[in-house]
């Protein structure tokens, strides 16, 4: 691990380290952990193909609601939060505004849209820091 400070549960995630070197997790969990945010963005993009399949071969759009409904949990809620802890500490920025962005294009009737800007953001952040990880 190379790093052998002792941290709380708190202070290690607020310390920006990688997932993956989490003295919290097994060593055999480790290994699902590495990029675990590109990863479920990965997974969300396949699951909304499937929903844009369903959906535009008039299938069951039930099924490409529930879809949906996983993309939001997966992706949008902790878009979600980072977004409500960045206005707590009256922080504006593009995180914000494309997460209000994806959860309105509900009300506007365009989940699917709104699920793509919040999985491609996902993506691109998840890819941001990954690469600064690796530059440190």
């Amino acid at each position: 691990m190379g790093n052998n400070k002792v941290y709380t549960f708190d202070e290690f995630f607020e310390s920006g380290l990688e997932e993956s070197i989490s003295p919290f997790l097994e060593k055999n969990s480790r290994k699902w952990s590495k990029n675990l945010p590109l990863k479920t963005a990965f997974f969300c993009l396949f699951l909304l193909i499937l929903s844009y399949v369903i959906v535009y071969t008039d299938l069951n759009t039930n099924i490409a609601y529930l879809l949906l409904s996983f993309i939001y949990l997966f992706v949008g809620v902790p878009a979600l939060l980072d977004a409500l802890e960045d206005l707590k500490n009256f922080e504006i920025n593009i995180s914000i505004l494309m997460t209000l962005a994806g959860f309105l294009a509900i009300l506007l009737n365009s989940p699917l849209e709104g699920a793509l800007l919040l999985i491609l953001f996902k993506i691109s952040d998840s890819l941001e820091k990954s690469i600064s990880y690796r530059t440190k």
